[in-house]
C-alpha cells in the first residue's frame, strides 16, 4: 500500500511536470498580444527617422560636434527593431549597419565632409523606411 501511494504522488508530480513544460513551450511560440511589439517596433522606427533628421540638420548647419550627438541617440532606437530587422530582411540589415557605420566614420573624422555624411544619411533613411514597411 506505501508503495501504491509513493508511486501515485511521483505520476502526479510528473503529470503536472509535463502539463508545466508544455504550457511554456505554447506561450512561447504564440505570443499572447503581438499590439505591444508593433507598438515597441514603430517608436524604435520613429525615433530611427528623428535621429536621421536631426543629424543632417546639424551636419547641413556645419555643426558636427551636435551631428555627433544626435547620431549617438541612434543606437538606443536601433537597439529596439535590430533583431525584427534581421530576421525579416539580412541584406536590409546589413545595409542599415553598413550607412551607420559610414555616418559614425564621416563624424568622427578631424574635417567631416558634408556631402558624403548627406549621402549616407539619405542612405540610411532610405533603408530605415524600408525595414519599416
Amino acid at each position: 500500500m506505501r508503495c501504491f501511494h509513493i508511486l501515485l504522488v511521483v505520476g502526479a508530480v510528473s503529470l503536472l511536470t509535463l502539463a508545466g513544460c508544455n504550457r511554456a513551450e505554447q506561450s512561447a511560440q504564440t505570443p499572447a498580444n503581438s499590439a505591444p511589439q508593433e507598438q515597441t517596433n514603430q517608436a524604435g522606427f520613429e525615433g530611427l527617422r528623428l535621429v536621421i533628421t536631426n543629424t543632417r540638420s546639424a551636419v547641413q548647419g556645419g555643426d558636427f560636434t551636435k551631428a555627433q550627438t544626435e547620431f549617438g541617440k541612434f543606437e538606443n532606437s536601433w537597439s529596439q527593431v535590430e533583431d525584427g530587422v534581421k530576421a525579416k530582411s539580412q541584406d536590409t540589415y546589413d545595409a542599415i549597419e553598413a550607412s551607420m557605420d559610414e555616418v559614425n566614420q564621416g563624424l568622427r573624422a578631424t574635417s567631416p565632409d558634408s556631402g558624403k555624411l548627406l549621402t549616407a544619411l539619405q542612405s540610411l533613411e532610405a533603408n530605415v523606411n524600408s525595414a519599416a514597411n
